[in-house]
């Protein structure tokens, strides 16, 4: 066993945790309403999403495909002139995006933040509670990653993860009517790649939860490592013992 066993951190187990789940959808529960509301954005987002190449194939059916055969001045002569709809209508969608997605955007952080600000003030206020123990067998270092990495990271999670899960569902969802409306063929055959796709996705959140995870943990000993070296420098110096500690930490 490493010298430094007590430095090490407890690995999570299981690739689900029911509980943990329970827990994030308590603190997301006051915050429903902001919430919907950015779901609600995100489907306004997707459609406009959508109807932008929607757009641009009314423009190539309507203007550019009855132009095919003329001469290349000629074809420009007639193209010009009734294409500009077409251009005002998708400059329009794409303006029209980019707000929806700024406005969802800082709602949802604002929203991603109170859900955050009551998550430290729970956990500050139930570090104040452990016993002297609980501080005796976990390095200062370790705590703190606790408090403030892990944290973090469900506010990546409130505001990145579940944004781009509900924002990649519906618009996948909107793609998939819009191709079987369009050319039920050409639909199906695009199909063809989604298992491969699925067993992709399958192997790297496997192999990147891994990786997370251990990245967690080494980021925990380190920080536990510095704390413990930082308060305990006067006793390092005094044994001179800077150098078997560097190394012990390069290690």
């Amino acid at each position: 066993m490493s010298t430094d066993a007590w430095l090490e951190d407890d690995r999570p187990e299981g690739a689900y945790d029911r509980v943990l789940i329970r827990w994030m959808l308590a603190y997301a529960r006051p915050q429903a309403r902001a919430l919907a509301g950015c779901v609600a954005l995100l489907l306004v987002l997707a459609g406009l999403q959508l109807a932008q190449p929607w757009v641009i194939k009314q423009a190539i059916d309507a203007v550019i495909r009855p132009a095919e055969g003329t001469a290349m001045a000629a074809g420009a002569s007639r193209i010009a002139a009734p294409l500009w709809p077409y251009v005002a209508a998708y400059a329009g969608l794409a303006t029209a995006a980019a707000g929806v997605m700024y406005l969802q955007t800082y709602w949802l952080r604002m929203t991603g933040q109170r859900i955050i600000m009551r998550v430290r003030e729970d956990v500050f206020a139930h570090l104040q509670t452990l016993s002297l123990s609980f501080f005796d067998r976990n390095p200062t270092g370790r705590t703190v990653t606790r408090v403030t990495n892990d944290v973090e990271a469900l506010n990546e999670m409130y505001t990145s993860v579940l944004v781009n899960l509900f924002r990649d569902v519906f618009f996948m969802t909107g793609a998939v009517l819009v191709l079987l409306r369009l050319d039920w063929r050409l639909a199906t055959l695009s199909f063809a790649i989604l298992p491969v796709v699925v067993v992709m996705a399958i192997v790297f959140r496997t192999r990147s939860r891994a990786a997370w995870r251990s990245m967690r943990v080494l980021l925990a000993r380190i920080n536990a490592k510095l704390a413990e070296q930082f308060g305990g420098m006067r006793v390092v110096q005094l044994y001179g013992r800077q150098a078997a500690d560097a190394a012990a930490f390069a290690a």
